[in-house]
């Protein structure tokens, strides 16, 4: 991955830029990603690290059908967040192909690109930064993005294909109309990896005491592709666990209940949290061979948090299937 840091700011003109004034200092403990190279005089004024979350990517326009859309796809793994701010007058327009060129360079696959309310579509830049979790406090970004004071907004999402694991980069790159001198730059950084599980062992034991201790069991280690419904193998011991519970608990009936975060649009987690419940459901029934009438699959998306979605320690424990007895 040596090879996109050389490539990002390929021509002498941005380098050039390098010989302006020292500018100001970083944010205390912060530090560029390793694969990937701020431009030239700018400096970082917010940086966030998790090791395992959540990051909406763009992927097409916004458009308005009886309510905004903003067609995305959630990505799942180390998220690391850097808003760069430019020491001096950096050209817009320069600053956003020369990420987008400099990635594709590299390797990464363009998933979608855009600049402006007419690329980008009605509320884009709005939901980037107030809707989307990650970005909702980002002090210093021109959130007056629209043509009527001067301001512009950009952005640009790709991903790479390694033998490591995935990773998607987006960039959202903003000028504010009064400023004309500042650039900011929020780079997002996802790296795919497996989640670190089997913290909670689920067993029938640990089940049947939740259920009467809780009035209900939440199914850790039960796994799903990202922004699917589809069962990771991974899952397969938490599985058997619900299957030997139901075993011994032979006059049982259960609710699967899936649950997601307020991360992205309310009724698509409400159908994903759906899907997610049903695709349970329909393993424990083909697969283990249980009695699918003892067995209801129900979605309710974001509206049961098991805490509060303003962390993202929290929106990581909203996101689960829980067992409820029938």
């Amino acid at each position: 991955m040596k090879l996109l840091r050389n490539f990002l700011f390929f021509s002498p003109l941005f380098y050039a830029l390098t010989c302006s004034a020292a500018g100001n200092t970083d944010v205390s403990g912060s530090k560029d990603h390793p694969l990937l190279s701020r431009y030239p005089d700018t400096h970082i004024i917010e940086y966030r690290f998790s090791e395992y979350d959540e990051l909406e990517v763009r992927t097409a326009k916004s458009f308005n059908d009886h309510g905004f859309k903003h067609p995305s796809k959630k990505l799942e793994g180390k998220l690391t967040t850097i808003e760069y701010q430019s020491n001096t007058n950096a050209p817009f327009t320069q600053v956003l192909r020369n990420f987008g060129e400099g990635l594709k360079k590299a390797g990464f696959k363009e998933l979608f690109s855009c600049d402006g309310q007419d690329t980008c579509g009605p509320l884009f830049v709005t939901h980037a930064m107030l809707e989307t979790p990650i970005h909702s406090n980002f002090r210093d970004y021109p959130t007056s993005t629209d043509s009527t004071n001067g301001s512009r907004y950009g952005y640009w999402s790709g991903s790479l294909t390694r033998s490591t694991g995935d990773v998607a980069v987006t960039v959202l790159i903003g000028e504010d109309g009064k400023y004309r001198e500042k650039v900011d730059i929020i780079v997002d950084i996802v790296e795919s990896k497996p989640m670190e599980n089997n913290l909670v062992v689920v067993n029938p034991q640990f089940l049947s005491d939740s259920i009467v201790r809780d009035g209900k069991a939440v199914l850790n280690g039960i796994l799903f592709d990202t922004d699917k419904a589809t069962i990771k193998t991974e899952s397969s011991a938490a599985l058997k666990a619900i299957a030997d519970y139901m075993e011994q608990n032979k006059t049982s009936k259960v609710f699967i209940v899936g649950h997601t975060d307020t991360t992205g649009d309310f009724q698509h987690n409400t159908g994903l949290s759906q899907q997610r419940a049903q695709a349970v459901v329909d393993t424990l029934s083909s697969t283990y061979k249980i009695d699918k009438s003892r067995l209801r699959a129900a979605g309710v998306g974001p509206v049961s948090p098991a805490a509060s979605n303003s962390t993202e320690e929290g929106k990581a424990k909203n996101r689960r299937v829980e067992m409820v007895l029938d």
